[in-house]
């Protein structure tokens, strides 16, 4: 895990797609942060990549809906 300083021409999906993790695991890490607005200089939270998160986990045998 780390921090992202904003860059003139960044949006949520690029920053995650670039660090390994979803967009969804950003904005878990970042409460408050509006996925619509972000802006040059603003430092964000980054989790680790494959964090519960931000990993896709099957369900356990025979537990599915």
């Amino acid at each position: 895990p780390g921090t992202y300083t904003v860059k003139w021409g960044d949006w949520l999906n690029k920053i995650a797609a670039e660090n390994g993790v979803t967009v969804q695991a950003i904005l878990t890490a970042n409460p408050g942060l509006n996925p619509n607005l972000i802006y040059p200089g603003q430092t964000i939270n980054i989790p680790a990549p494959g964090g519960a998160s931000s990993a896709w986990r099957p369900f356990p045998s025979g537990t599915a809906p």
